[in-house]
């Protein structure tokens, strides 16, 4: 046995007097027997003390066996040696007439006694004719400052459940004590309040049990347990960002995926980790690289697992399930994901569409990077169209972080969120030529906080180019399918036509002879149309003199947001590449 010792003597005195008469057990015989013990005693749960007993005859010269029994002690002590302890046997000595002898017991308290308890010590001295015995108590203060410990109990052992403890919904293969080492019951324990107040409790835990309080006494001060549904709170899986890619994808540049759970039930049993491939395969022993699949159990209610993403397969999709060992394996106390491992080694970038009209909006998006990570994207300032801002060129969208001007280049910060980064570019400020969009390494010191000003030059050198895609920009058109022929002036006409992607307002014009001068601007719909009806091209027109006059006019159309535009709302012939 284990465990701090303490000594406790008691002390017994037995006084024997011979006698020439045999007389019955009953009746009292000529001896004197006097005992004394000293004590009390503090002891912790799960303590060992020593108890000594003194035993002295006094006088009896006729004795001839004797014995020495403690009693009282609490269920589940457990005393070295034997207990009954015969004396002037198996080199246990006697005492003799008038002297004493001491012997010391050894006794191990259980883990889970709570409140203080008599021990009774007997001695028994024996002659050929009669015997006499005598008994005293000691008291063992158990320290209030101890908690009591329940043995360790893992998943298919019996857990002992004491006062104030709790139990899962679904458990099974426990022991209810009742402090000083008892059973209890678990019938003898009801619900004590609420809708399902009277309810008793079952063993094993039906998964539908009410969940709350139970007592053994309906005013409740009897022994309290607590019936609770068993759940995994958060069940995360990080890459070595420490981002969670639960059911996203991690990078192949990932040597270790860690698994992150909370779980309530760690007093009940462990938490462990199961691994399948996409055909339902078990793969877990090889995912964990031989480490352990359950919880350590260290007290905080977490668990930790690390997978080796280098025993698993790149572009395979993995189930990553969280549950209990035992019997908690089913509801709450059961979470899944899935993990999907990129079979990109660096990170890419992906144009929605390699062409695009003057206006258009493209999307951009970055695979096979690590989740939240942040990745620059450049566009080369010399691709602006003149009198555009390069601060417009990306656009403040999905999971862009910022965009500005670093050394006159337009970039944007990227960030990958659920596996993709996912970004913008408005063609409306570039040239119509064919336009790099470049995707460099992330920066690390870069976080969702982080702007275009703490982009460093160095950044953005070509060694840290990690892809590049090329998108051809091309000037819009747009098709006038009405008016043509002959106008009564005075009449009203429809005026419609079509428009490339982008375009978003058309322009009217009118020339005879001299200038093309602007008519009416109209807006163009989501399907690239436009179209205006009962239209007048003289009273409504914005420039009413532009048709007053018979004669013969080409009408030209042009998008209404082009930078080559005057403000006089008139152009040149030669400012036009199509007129109808």
């Amino acid at each position: 046995m284990t465990g701090k010792q303490r000594a406790l003597a008691i002390v017994f005195t037995v006084l024997m007097i011979g006698s020439v008469l045999a007389m019955p057990v009953s009746a009292q015989p000529d001896t004197s027997v006097t005992v004394t013990a000293d004590g009390p005693v503090e002891a912790e749960a799960g303590e060992t003390v020593t108890v000594t007993v003194e035993v002295t005859n006094n006088g009896d010269e006729d004795a001839s066996s004797g014995q020495i029994e403690l009693t009282g002690l609490p269920d589940g002590t457990t005393v070295a040696g034997d207990n009954p302890r015969f004396l002037g046997f198996g080199g246990t000595p006697l005492p003799g007439a008038g002297n004493s002898e001491s012997y010391d017991f050894d006794v191990t308290l259980p883990g889970n006694v709570s409140s203080d308890f008599d021990i009774t010590a007997t001695a028994t001295l024996q002659t050929s004719a009669n015997s006499s015995d005598a008994e005293d108590t000691t008291t063992v203060t158990v320290d209030s400052g101890s908690t009591p410990t329940p043995p360790p109990s893992s998943p298919g052992d019996e857990r002992v459940v004491g006062d104030g403890d709790t139990l899962f919904q679904g458990e099974d293969d426990f022991f209810i004590t009742d402090g000083a080492g008892g059973e209890l019951n678990p019938a003898d324990f009801e619900r004590s309040s609420g809708d399902n107040e009277g309810v008793p409790l079952q063993e094993p835990v039906p998964t539908d049990q009410a969940t709350g309080s139970y007592n053994t006494e309906s005013d409740g001060t009897g022994t309290s347990l607590t019936v609770q549904t068993a759940r995994v709170s958060s069940f995360d899986i990080n890459n070595e960002n420490g981002a969670d890619v639960a059911d996203g994808t991690i990078s192949n540049s990932n040597d270790i995926a860690t698994v992150v759970a909370e779980y309530n039930f760690e007093t009940s049993e462990a938490l462990e980790v199961v691994i399948e491939d996409e055909s339902g395969l078990d793969v877990t022993g090889q995912a964990l690289a031989g480490a352990d699949a359950e919880d350590d159990r260290d007290g905080d209610g977490t668990a930790n697992f690390e997978i080796d993403l280098n025993q698993l397969e790149s572009g395979e999709e993995y189930t990553v399930t969280v549950l209990g060992a035992d019997d908690l394996d089913f509801g709450n106390a059961e979470q899944s994901a899935t993990l999907e491992i990129s079979a990109q080694d660096d990170a890419t970038l992906e144009l929605d569409q390699d062409t695009a009209t003057q206006g258009e909006n493209v999307q951009f998006d970055i695979e096979g990077a690590d989740e939240e990570d942040i990745h620059p994207v450049l566009i080369d300032g010399g691709d602006v169209r003149d009198g555009r801002d390069v601060n417009d060129v990306f656009r403040d969208v999905g999971d862009t972080v910022d965009t500005g001007e670093v050394n006159g280049d337009a970039v944007a910060l990227i960030e990958i969120d659920g596996g993709t980064g996912v970004g913008q570019i408005e063609t409306g400020v570039l040239d119509d030529t064919g336009i790099d969009v470049t995707l460099f390494d992330s920066v690390d010191r870069f976080d969702d906080d982080s702007s275009v000003s703490d982009v460093d030059p160095d950044d953005l050198n070509t060694p840290l180019e990690a892809d590049e895609q090329t998108l051809e920009v091309t000037e819009g058109t747009i098709t006038l399918d009405n008016p043509t022929g002959t106008y009564v002036i005075g009449s009203e006409i429809t005026i419609n036509g079509t428009t490339a992607p982008g375009i978003e307002d058309v322009a009217i014009y009118a020339r005879d002879e001299g200038d093309y001068t602007l008519v009416t601007t109209i807006n163009v719909d989501g399907d690239d149309t436009f179209e205006v009806e009962d239209f007048d091209l003289v009273g409504d027109s914005e420039n009413p003199n532009a048709l007053n006059i018979p004669g013969t006019y080409r009408i030209a159309t042009v998008d209404a947001n082009s930078d080559e535009l005057d403000d006089d709302d008139e152009l040149g012939p030669d400012e036009f590449v199509t007129t109808s």
